[in-house]
């Protein structure tokens, strides 16, 4: 049953790439530059790896249910590869046309980083409670801070848990001040011990706690937003800190 799910699985990822690829013997958009085509590529590539595991994530969620170990540690296994898989795709793609040895002539010094002056970190927190389900079900699910200056260190806190029950599956995705959409981490079920009907207060749970100093590189608005993607019950937030 699973190797036929995950055939299934497999066929979707090749029928979108089909999708998204221009059509045999059609006439194909004229490329600019290699850089264009290969800035196309990852972006494409970025958006059936996200797919794939979105549908991954899925069918570990009903596998689980099911209490079918074997099948659950080979999900859980290719959900991992597909998460490295995503860490490798580069965030800017360079264009090698443009790239020349350097010369005595032409050789330009690389341009200094921004100098972050050393101070104590400052804590930014939202207790604003929110939802996060299915999109009409959702509220309070997008937190906005300013960050007047950053420090060294950025870190991202978060206490929150399964509304009923633990059964919640779902990605944290950081915007930074640009509009770049960047995912932090992700919670299912396993993370948590008890839903919100059985606590009273934020501080009966351990919080998420996630190191975003590479996300977090100048003054600006970030905003923290939860995506509920599956389990029986939605994400509770209760509590969101942005440390920097």
């Amino acid at each position: 049953m699973f190797k036929k799910t995950f055939t299934c699985l497999f066929i979707f990822m090749v029928g979108v790439m089909l999708v998204f690829s221009p059509t045999i013997g059609s006439a194909a958009p004229e490329a600019t530059s290699l850089k264009d085509i290969r800035k196309t590529f990852f972006e494409r590539k970025e958006k059936l790896l996200f797919d794939y595991l979105e549908n991954l994530v899925k069918l570990e969620t009903r596998i689980v249910t099911s209490n079918n170990p074997q099948d659950a540690a080979e999900v859980k296994a290719e959900i991992g590869r597909i998460e490295r898989e995503l860490k490798k795709i580069p965030k800017a793609v360079p264009n090698p046309t443009s790239i020349q040895p350097p010369t005595a002539i032409t050789a330009q010094k690389a341009a200094p980083r921004p100098v972050i002056k050393k101070r104590d970190p400052k804590t930014h927190v939202s207790k604003v409670e929110g939802l996060a389900g299915a999109s009409n079900f959702s509220k309070n699910n997008i937190y906005t801070f300013y960050l007047a200056d950053i420090g060294k260190v950025s870190t991202l806190k978060f206490w929150a848990t399964g509304r009923r029950s633990v059964d919640s599956v779902g990605y944290v995705w950081l915007i930074n001040p640009d509009g770049r959409r960047e995912r932090v981490t992700k919670w299912k079920e396993r993370y948590f011990e008890k839903p919100s009907t059985e606590i009273s207060s934020y501080k009966e749970i351990e919080p998420f706690v996630e190191d975003i100093s590479e996300l977090v590189t100048k003054a600006g608005n970030y905003k923290i937003e939860f995506e509920w993607t599956g389990g029986i019950d939605p994400l509770v937030i209760y509590r969101v800190e942005l440390i920097s």
